[in-house]
């Protein structure tokens, strides 16, 4: 019976604490909503004072310069940039090549690269970023194959953390993390603590998968875009808003606004999209949006469209 009293107690003063810890968490989201809130309205008011083309390429600018200082800014490299082939698979109207691309000195991004198998180019190419699939650039399959068949070069790439870059592996060869993407929060950390942010390698790693392209001799590098879903819309705006040298891009869901976000939420999410002081600079989803979107329909021009 004293067995049965101890239990039960102990569950009612856990239920008690879990209580108020929810209360207090729910109170600490709605205090933040509520200063969020107020630095979204003081953002509109800057954005509606935008009326000329002018007023538009500074605040681009200005977007621009406070996107690369919050997240550390971005890496210095060599122009040139170190790839290898490790084997070619042949499918029908395709094949892939596999390899891997140096991003940063010792720092390999691996990749599947699906070439169109009739005509010798040079061909338009687009870089494709993975959501947050433990598979990586395997979940682009289809994708690639569709673009290599509609004559197309595609590179579809491994985030930090997915496919064939994890980073934190146990004697088994297996992250010791857990989960699909786990890896970008436990990586974010030691960048945090020297003033950056995650995001920027995820950024330099798809500039650099630019570059691998923009170098290849089978490719157009005036006709290079880019297309990500999840995860990979989120790395995918990134890059459109900081590499003009993107003429089209796809962004799937990931684009919304912080009045939509914050009350669907009950916190941050992945490391690399939760932006410390985002917010508090005048900033939201629109605004990498609007930062590739200048020239909009020159960009589409180049590859036919209308």
């Amino acid at each position: 019976m004293v067995g049965l009293f101890l239990c039960a107690t102990f569950l009612c003063t856990t239920l008690i604490f879990a209580q108020s810890d929810n209360s207090a968490r729910e109170k600490l989201i709605a205090s933040l909503n509520a200063l969020a809130n107020v630095q979204l309205a003081e953002r509109a008011q800057a954005v509606a004072k935008v009326q000329t083309r002018a007023d538009a390429e500074k605040r681009k600018d200005l977007i621009r310069r406070k996107i690369l200082d919050l997240i550390g800014g971005l890496p210095k490299h060599p122009s040139s940039i170190t790839a290898k082939q490790f084997g070619t698979l042949s499918g029908d109207g395709f094949r892939i090549e596999k390899l891997a691309y140096e991003s940063l000195p010792g720092f390999w991004v691996t990749a599947n690269l699906y070439v169109p198998a009739i005509g010798s180019g040079p061909f338009p190419a687009v870089l494709l970023a993975p959501g947050h699939e433990a598979t990586g650039k395997q979940s682009q399959y289809s994708w690639g194959v569709n673009f290599a068949r509609n004559g197309m070069v595609a590179l579809a790439i491994d985030p930090l953390g997915q496919g064939e870059r994890l980073q934190y592996l146990g004697s088994d060869g297996k992250s010791t993390i857990g989960g699909s993407t786990g890896e970008h929060g436990e990586a974010n950390v030691p960048t945090m603590l020297i003033g950056e942010n995650i995001a920027r390698y995820f950024i330099n790693d798809s500039m650099r998968g630019i570059d691998y392209l923009a170098g290849r001799k089978d490719v157009d590098a005036n006709r290079i875009g880019a297309f990500g879903c999840s995860g990979g819309g989120t790395s995918t705006a990134y890059l459109a808003a900081l590499d003009d040298r993107l003429k089209a891009v796809g962004v799937a869901c990931y684009i919304t606004s912080f009045q939509e976000l914050l009350p669907s939420v009950t916190g941050v999410q992945e490391a690399e999209q939760s932006i410390p002081h985002f917010i508090e600079q005048g900033l939201d989803f629109g605004d990498w949006v609007e930062t590739f979107g200048d020239n909009i329909v020159d960009r589409l021009d180049v590859f036919g469209h209308t």
